[in-house]
């Protein structure tokens, strides 16, 4: 099986924009393993310049890739009091995969709307407790409550490895996904992941405007762009 690799920070708009290509890649029979990059040196604060900066940017992630950023998130941003903290979010992806590994892409989505769509902080580490119990991923809320040391390393080991992998196959960050199980390692890069986003989102709707349009094909079939 081909498993693939997806780096990513929690709450990045650009790795937020990618998701639908791993959830087809999902589709078509990939695994999938979920590396999240959520440990910074420096925790901004999302504020003035900052927060129109972060709008702007997630406005050119909508418009390539359809993903809803919402009024709600807007405010957010502009509220004064959200930190740019991923390491909550890394902590509850972490904590699902090693309670409920087959649900970790539920836990991505669950996130990430709640951040985009609904304009809740998750940056925030009782926000994202929260959002885990919501969706009935108990255990894992109660690893991230307890700061359990043990989820804490396999947190640190994680973001650890994700560096790695971006530096061995010469990346600068994500989105990116490592896929495995090939001939060799294939690292599709941010431009090539929302390019290929571009391609999914065009054909659905080519597909909702033409009930006779050719449905989507496999992923395999999509071009690519570097």
């Amino acid at each position: 099986m081909t498993i693939a690799h997806f780096i990513f920070d929690p709450l990045c708009g650009w790795c937020y924009g990618a998701v639908p290509v791993l959830d087809r890649m999902r589709a078509d029979g990939f695994g999938v393993e979920l590396l999240p990059m959520g440990r910074t040196a420096e925790v901004p604060r999302v504020e003035g310049e900052f927060s129109g900066l972060i709008w702007e940017t997630d406005r050119l992630v909508a418009k390539h890739t359809g993903q809803p950023f919402t009024r709600a998130y807007r405010c957010l941003l502009n509220g004064g009091t959200a930190w740019l903290d991923a390491w909550p979010a890394t902590l509850a992806i972490i904590a699902v995969a090693r309670t409920r590994p087959d649900r970790q892409m539920a836990a991505l989505h669950a996130l990430q709307i709640a951040r985009f769509v609904n304009g809740r902080d998750t940056g925030d580490a009782a926000v994202v407790e929260t959002i885990l119990r919501e969706v009935g991923l108990h255990n894992a809320a109660d690893l991230c409550a307890a700061s359990n040391p043990v989820l804490v390393a396999a947190a640190e080991a994680a973001t650890r490895r994700a560096g790695d992998l971006l530096a061995e196959h010469g990346a600068d960050g994500g989105p990116a996904v490592l896929l495995t199980g090939e001939d060799s390692p294939r690292l599709l890069g941010a431009k090539v992941l929302i390019a290929r986003a571009a391609a999914q989102r065009s054909r659905l709707d080519s597909a909702a405007d033409d009930p006779r349009a050719e449905r989507a094909r496999p992923l395999a079939a999509i071009p690519t762009f570097a």
